[in-house]
Order: C-alpha cells, then structure tokens, then sequence
C-alpha cells in the first residue's frame, strides 16, 4: 500500500473544481444530470406523455429505464374511452404464487358466457376458456333434433321415476331459473341410479323432434354414485295453466344470483309427468358450458303444457337462453315402443 506525505504540496490541479467534477462516479454523475432536469407534469407520481413530449423537444429526455410513462395518460382523460378506463400498467404487479390460485379466473369476461351472437355466444363458447373447449370440438354434443326415421325402434325398461313432493329454491343464475331441491328423488335407468339434484327451463326447447321445437322445456338433472349425469328432458307445450309450475313462478327471485325458498307445499313432481311415459334416449352433453359430454339424455315424448301466460312470464326474464342444435354426427338414438 503506498504512503503519503500529508504535509506535502499540493497540485495546483488539486484545487481545481472542474477536475474535482470530471472525476465524479457514474452514480454522482447520475444524480447530479437528474437534479438540472426539468420537473415535469405527472400523473400519480408518473410522467405523462405530455410531459415527456416537451422533454424529447429539449432533447433532455431521460434514457430508458430512468421513467415510467403512465397508460392513463396516452389519451384525454375521457370517461367514455376505452383508454381511460385502462389502468396504469406501470401499477400492475405479477401475482404469488398463492394469490393467483386464490384470485378468481377473470371474472366476468373469460369465464361468462351468453346466449347472444356475439363474442359469448354459443358459437363462441368453445374459445372463452380452455376448459369449455369440448363446447367447440366434442363429437357428442347436445342439443339434437331427434329423428325417428333414424332411431333405433326397440323395447326399453321404462324410467323408473322415484319422485314426490319436493321442497328446495329457486335460483336465478343469470341464464335461467334452476330449482335445487332437498335429497329424497331419484330414478333407475339402463340399470343404474340416479339422484335429482335440480331443474331448470329453456325458452325455446332445446330439443327438436323431426325438426319441431317446442315454446319451453324442464331439464332435470340428476348424478349417479360414480358421477355420471342423465338428465330427463320435459318439452312444454302451449296449452293449460300447470299447477306445480305456478309454484315455482310464485318464487322468482328479483335479481341475479338471488334464491327464494319454494311454498310450503313444495312442488309435486310426479304431478309433472305425463301419463304415457315413453322417451328417446342418446348420449350426449350439458347443454352449457363446459359443455361435458357423457350424459344419458332422456327426452319424453309427450309433453307437458304451460299457459301462454306462464311462457310469457319466463320469457319477460330470459327471452331466449337454448342452445342451438347440434350435429349426430351418428350417435345411436333409441325410441323406446
């Protein structure tokens, strides 16, 4: 290590300011060129593109890195633009680990879905999220138009319907009025057991049979032990009042996501049901996203009737919310004799 003399002359250079200044760090030299920049207009701390425009006009713009340009302030702070309402993206911050697990999956814009012609509708149901692909590719899908040239024309065990009166809610889930009801019904079909866990209504039908549709159908839906759904589609023609669907109106919720208890007397479900129980069945899928195929469809052949009145009040709620019909593509249908 060399030794100095402290009592030793100094430089003359020693003492000049400017020599002093031309050996300054990197870091000193960087403070002391932002202190004589200009301090411009910011937006929440961040510099507007105003601002940086008069900076590049002076040529004393800031090399990268040394500023964050606000999102916000790319456009006139105009409620009704799209920019405006953008936030900042300097003010996002990639989510742990546990906190985008725990965060919803983009609510209300990935995840929703319609039954309009636009960008959620059904036929774009398949590209909203990955997990709704089937929607867009699945070979069994459903709904079908039902032909009975081309069914199957064969005896079948009837549906062993093990229903009653049933106590439960009504839901408005935003596509439609599900009924969820208390444990205790249930039926038998192909030899296995199904429990009824809810049902729901579609204006028009889903379902066609030789090309015609029907102003409404109940879906009932139920789920075996190992998981698998049937559902037993109800088409709804026009015609008497239905007592046990008065029930449920008398409980329509008032908003979205609302539930209302039904009456005290609950709904009879084998009420519902015609006399002459013969149906169609085929595999198909849920008629809504995520679209899962493997379910045992049951469509009965003759259906129930709703008042024009009763259509009417659905209607007034969810003016159409069915899916259209979807292809065979050769699938078995049989039609019980």
């Amino acid at each position: 290590m060399p030794v100095t003399n402290p009592n030793a002359p100094k430089s003359p250079q020693d003492n000049n300011p400017q020599r002093r200044h031309s050996i300054e760090t990197p870091a000193l030299a960087n403070r002391r060129r932002e202190a004589s920049l200009p301090k411009p207009a910011t937006a929440g701390g961040e510099l507007t593109l105003a601002a940086l425009q008069e900076l590049l006009k002076d040529g004393k713009a800031p090399r990268t890195g040394e500023l964050t340009l606000s999102a916000a302030s790319a456009a006139p702070a105009n409620p009704g633009t799209a920019a405006a309402r953008t936030p900042a993206r300097s003010a996002a911050r990639p989510a742990t680990a546990p906190a985008a697990a725990a965060a919803p999956a983009n609510t209300g814009h990935a995840a929703h879905w319609s039954y309009g012609d636009d960008e959620t509708g059904p036929a774009q149901w398949g590209r909203l999220e990955p997990r709704f692909n089937v929607c867009a590719i699945g070979k069994r899908q459903s709904p079908i138009d039902i032909q009975d040239s081309e069914a199957l024309q064969t005896p079948m065990e009837p549906i062993q319907f093990n229903w009653g009166k049933a106590a439960g809610s009504v839901l408005h889930n935003g596509h439609t009025l599900q009924v969820d009801l208390d444990a205790g019904h249930s039926i038998e079909v192909r030899g296995k057991a199904f429990r009824l866990l809810q049902f729901h209504f579609h204006l028009p039908s889903e379902e066609r049979v030789n090309g015609r549709g029907f102003p409404m159908v109940a879906h009932f839906v139920h789920r075996a032990d190992d998981g698998q759904l049937a559902v037993v589609a109800l088409l709804l023609d026009r015609g008497e009042v239905n007592p046990q669907i008065a029930r449920v109106w008398s409980s329509i919720p008032l908003d979205r996501g609302d539930r209302v208890r039904l009456p005290a007397e609950g709904v009879d479900l084998a009420v519902l049901l015609p006399t002459d129980q013969r149906y169609y069945q085929f595999i198909g899928s849920l008629t809504t996203p995520p679209c899962t195929e493997g379910v045992v469809w049951n469509v009965l052949k003759v259906p129930a009737t709703l008042s024009a009145q009763q259509i009417d009040t659905f209607a007034k709620i969810f003016p159409m919310n069915a899916r259209p019909v979807q292809p065979g593509n050769g699938r078995i249908v049989k039609s019980a004799q």
